[in-house]
């Protein structure tokens, strides 16, 4: 992690609720400081733990607490006695953790609930549903996940031991490894119990307890006791130390280690295949692997012995669950690197990777933000990227560009618009212009520089390959009338010439007016939204945004990275200078902070972010100054409620829809592109 304390996109950390199904609180108690030592310091954690008092079901049985889970049918009732106090948290919690190392139904009760819930909120008439819970969730925010310690563990054991090798024969043949893993645990109950557990997850249920079940649910016959699971190959099995969970902590402690130690030696050396791992086999468990430790150096001795693994479920599926919050789609797996992960001292996913799509020397050479003199860098671009300058193989064919003017605040504004060859042919053959669908572009540049004549290559790209109408609006010239709030109200002008009467004499469809922009070009679509929204002004149908500047990238690691010139086209210092130029300096033209609404819509929080703005395309870019901002904007957009569909690519640059006729890569970015907007206009 950072130095600094890493500051979350979300407005409220992530929640995790660890549950443990019996009624000891000595219990709950021993696992906050093994929590508390995973130092996940952006995380919320909150402990439950079964009341002590009965509670009465709906068809009417009652069930007692348990107070000791030393069975399989104790895990059976602490279910059914928890889930009526548990499912009404789901609403308020991201992630939940069942803490008591068993095959326990909470698991699965939690799972069909959540599930239940989230049809619920999708299909207005769902039926009725058997659970206790009141609130409804959004499904369209994040998802949900549970585990218990016991999954957890297993996966991660498998994970710890799997691994392919090839024979040493030249015969280019993979092998498995051999090695295997085992459970310690309490009470001797548990090593049958736990035992077919981990046939039945590994293995799946045999085929005669599945003939079994459908019998007993034809004839209602009563249940016989279910055959053993096949054997588990790389599974050592399981040994116990005899003490129930409640009698862990009330044993004197060199008994419970001693037994420990013992349970662990007989596992290891009771093995034909090194043990590799050891899972702790009881939440009341969790803390004691230096006994363990003891027992794998007893039976292995010292080299090897430190060489095994020691899996505790809590640990396990705390991480678990952790990951799969930050990594849930469409954002989160981002967000973490994007908001404090340090690249030096982790696996972030943005470091220490090439840069894909070598570019010809007179491409390369162009660079964004990183001269003095703007006029000269934009001469230089427009020398090199100008659709008049293009060599004629790189020109994209286009059905028609017509040259026009939309009457603004403070005179014409130029525009350009690209109508694909498919449209041109569908209005000819039906005698009639179709209802067709825009996009309104805001091109890149700073809020200051470039031109369409720049990004004309790509947008004829984009319209052809969607089948739109790609509305192209010129940027004035430095130094003009381009600080804020005036280039806002022109785009506003824009959607609006694009919805009404003049559009539509194009054959535009006024439902179908979408926004899209690069970088800067990006940041004012997403500010258009947001004023938009808030005059109760026809939205657009959609946001493509393209590598878009959220916010200013001063706090990020992709601006630490990225803070150079080189082959990574945008410099990162430059900005500060563009955003210099945005910003109004004179009282007289207003006082705008950098955390305006509209100037920053990536600083703004959650709560100020409303879930019917217009669902978002967001493309990013692993080399790019802007990466973590884009991301985090897109990550807290997901969270209000609103639909993101985040690309990310993370070996190109900034600016691919430029480059894209001299770089595959870069061209399929921008293909893909083209191909979400397709499928949001006609789907």
């Amino acid at each position: 992690m950072r130095n600094q304390t890493p500051t979350s996109s979300r407005s409220t950390p992530f929640r995790i609720l660890i549950i443990n199904p019996n009624t000891s609180t000595q219990m709950t108690e021993s696992l906050k400081p093994i929590v508390q030592g995973l130092n996940y310091n952006d995380i919320q954690f909150d402990y439950f733990t079964a009341p002590n008092k009965h509670v009465t079901l709906p068809d009417g049985r009652v069930i007692e607490p348990v107070h000791s889970i030393n069975s399989g049918e104790d895990s059976i009732q602490s279910a059914h006695h928890c889930r009526p106090f548990v499912e009404p948290l789901i609403p308020k919690y991201d992630a939940f953790l069942v803490a008591c190392y068993s095959a326990h139904p909470l698991v699965g009760m939690l799972r069909s609930t959540i599930k239940a819930l989230e049809n619920k909120a999708r299909h207005s008439d769902s039926g009725t549903l058997h659970v206790f819970v009141e609130e409804e969730i959004n499904p369209g925010k994040a998802k949900k996940y549970v585990t218990g310690i016991f999954e957890a563990s297993v996966t991660s054991s498998l994970m710890l031991i799997s691994s392919f090798h090839l024979l040493a024969d030249w015969s280019h043949h993979k092998a498995q490894s051999q090695d295997t893993w085992g459970i310690v645990t309490t009470g001797a109950v548990w090593k049958e119990e736990l035992t077919k557990a981990v046939g039945f997850m590994i293995n799946g249920p045999e085929e005669s307890e599945e003939k079994r079940r459908k019998l007993l649910n034809a004839e209602h016959t009563s249940p016989t006791p279910s055959p053993a699971p096949p054997s588990v190959p790389r599974f050592a099995g399981v040994e116990t130390t005899g003490l129930t969970a409640v009698e862990l902590h009330k044993t004197p402690p060199e008994e419970v280690r001693r037994r420990i130690i013992d349970a662990t030696e007989k596992i290891l050396k009771g093995s034909s295949h090194p043990v590799r791992a050891v899972c702790l086999g009881c939440a009341g468990m969790a803390g004691m692997e230096e006994a363990v430790r003891a027992g794998c150096i007893k039976a292995y001795g010292e080299t090897e012995g430190e060489n095994v693994h020691i899996v505790d479920g809590v640990v396990a599926g705390v991480g678990l669950l952790v990951n799969s919050c930050k990594s849930r789609p469409v954002l989160k797996n981002s967000t973490e690197i994007a908001n404090g992960a340090n690249p030096q001292n982790s696996n972030a996913l943005f470091f220490n990777r090439p840069v894909s799509g070598r570019l010809p020397q007179n491409i390369s050479d162009l660079h964004l933000g990183g001269e003095a003199d703007f006029y000269k860098e934009r001469r230089h671009h427009l020398e090199v990227l100008g659709f008049h300058a293009l060599p004629e193989d790189k020109k994209a064919p286009i059905g028609a560009v017509e040259f026009e003017g939309v009457r603004g605040p403070h005179g014409t504004i130029p525009i350009r618009l690209f109508y694909p060859r498919a449209i041109i042919s569908k209005a000819k053959d039906d005698g009639e212009d179709k209802q067709v669908v825009v996009l309104v572009y805001m091109h890149g540049g700073g809020y200051t520089v470039g031109s369409v004549d720049e990004f004309e290559n790509g947008l004829r790209l984009l319209a052809e390959a969607a089948d739109v109408i790609s509305d192209h609006r010129c940027r004035v010239p430095p130094r003009s009338r381009t600080s804020f709030p005036d280039p806002i109200r022109r785009i506003l002008r824009m959607i609006d010439w694009a919805q009404g009467p003049e559009g539509q004499s194009r054959g535009i469809n006024p439902n179908l007016v979408f926004g899209g922009g690069d970088s800067a070009g990006g940041n004012m679509t997403a500010a258009l939204a947001l004023r938009r929204q808030d005059q109760r002004l026809k939205n657009m149908a959609g946001q493509i945004l393209l590598y878009p500047e959220a916010r200013i990238p001063f706090d990020t690691p992709a601006a630490t990275e990225n803070n150079t010139g080189g082959s990574l086209y945008l410099v990162c210092n430059g900005i500060f200078s563009f955003a210099d130029h945005y910003l109004p300096k004179s009282p007289r033209e207003g006082a705008y902070p950098p955390s305006h609404r509209y100037v920053s819509p990536g600083m703004q929080k959650v709560e100020d972010l409303q879930a019917n703005l217009p669902p978002v395309a967001l493309f990013t870019c692993g080399w790019d100054p802007l990466r973590d901002v884009a991301v985090e904007y897109g990550s807290k957009l997901q969270e209000a409620g609103v639909q993101v569909n985040w690309h990310h690519y993370e070996h190109l640059t900034h600016g691919f829809l430029q480059f894209a006729p001299w770089s595959k890569e870069r061209m399929d970015a921008t293909m893909d592109v083209a191909k979400v907007l397709k499928k949001m206009a006609y789907s």
